[in-house]
């Protein structure tokens, strides 16, 4: 009988508690279609000056740091942007640019990748470093982009961001392009 109480009780316990559930996300990729095809060579993983995880970044106050338990982003930031540049740069529908530096080779270092909830933006700071086959510097430039966030939600966030990094990417594709010249 102390069983079957215990077993109504555990019953009871687990009908009332609400999973929510953990909530994943990507950066969006339907301007994907209509990026360039630069044929550069985006190394597999960028490296970053944040701890290595998939929880989202958000800072309340100059000092305060939280990371939010519910949702995360699909990859890490290292691994999310290396993939969206790799598919950014190097679209299959397109033809390689002509205009573009041959065998060109694209890494990152990543130093935002955050929500500061005061101002209500998604930061997205990355270094982009543009070496060529025989690993010449060709170029090494901060990039900062920022995007507002309607409302303060992991989704919102996530799409903010998604803004931001494509801001970034174009700020870097025109760049690479002036270096042809």
């Amino acid at each position: 009988m102390k069983y079957t109480y215990y077993l109504v009780f555990l019953l009871f316990i687990s009908g009332c508690s609400s999973n929510s559930g953990n909530t994943t996300f990507d950066l969006d990729r339907n301007n994907l279609k209509s990026s360039p095809n630069l044929g550069v060579n985006v190394t597999p993983r960028f490296s970053s000056a944040l701890p290595s995880s998939t929880k989202m970044i958000f800072y309340f106050k100059s000092n305060e740091v939280r990371y939010d338990m519910f949702n995360n982003w699909a990859q890490t930031p290292q691994d999310l942007l290396a993939r969206h540049f790799m598919l950014y740069f190097n679209n299959p529908e397109k033809q390689i640019e002509k205009t573009a530096i041959e065998n060109c080779i694209l890494s990152g270092t990543i130093y935002d990748f955050e929500c500061d909830t005061n101002s209500k933006e998604a930061i997205f700071t990355v270094e982009i470093t543009i070496s060529d086959q025989n690993e010449n510097l060709l170029m090494s430039k901060l990039y900062t982009s920022r995007a507002n966030l309607e409302k303060l939600t992991a989704s919102d966030f996530s799409i903010a961001m998604s803004l931001a990094v494509n801001k970034a990417a174009k700020l870097i594709y025109q760049d690479i392009q002036n270096l042809k010249k």
